[in-house]
């Protein structure tokens, strides 16, 4: 199964059940206020920018600008769901990426194996092949010795 270009070794279903067991929780807070007793700098210098804490399973962010943007983008009340859910589904995919893409060795197993499979139903296929034209010639030969045309 293919998930954003990437090899996965899983089902749809598996793959849904993955995501619908990642709980995703987050909270927006002021620069103003305290984290587990810390000041967090607004690097943004923005007064109206707000920060947030971010956990998908048992991964924990604390943001204090947009992620993945270039620059210190601030995070205001207007965009600040939309840049949660961007990072959440970053997060996801990265999971996802790291339980079930398969590795360029596993990929090389997997070739072989298949490799071996069809190599062994040629070798079948030939042996059944052979079968048949000998016993074709059989029946020629013994048409041929009873004149039976």
């Amino acid at each position: 199964m293919i998930y954003k270009n990437t090899k996965i070794n899983c089902t749809q279903e598996e793959l849904d059940e993955f995501i619908n067991n990642i709980s995703i929780k987050y909270e927006i807070r002021g620069f103003d206020e305290d984290f587990n007793g810390h000041k967090i700098e607004n690097p943004t210098g923005d007064p109206a920018a707000k920060y947030y804490v971010l956990q998908v399973g048992d991964r924990v962010y604390l943001q204090p600008h947009a992620p993945y943007q270039q620059g210190f983008i601030a995070i205001k009340e207007v965009n600040v769901h939309k840049i949660v859910n961007e990072h959440a589904e970053k997060i996801i995919d990265e999971m996802i990426i790291n339980n079930f893409a398969i590795s360029p060795e596993g990929e090389l197993q997997s070739l072989r194996r298949l490799t071996s499979e069809l190599m062994f139903s040629l070798a079948e296929k030939d042996f059944e092949t052979r079968s048949i034209k000998q016993g074709q010639a059989n029946i020629m030969l013994i048409m041929a010795k009873n004149d039976i045309k």
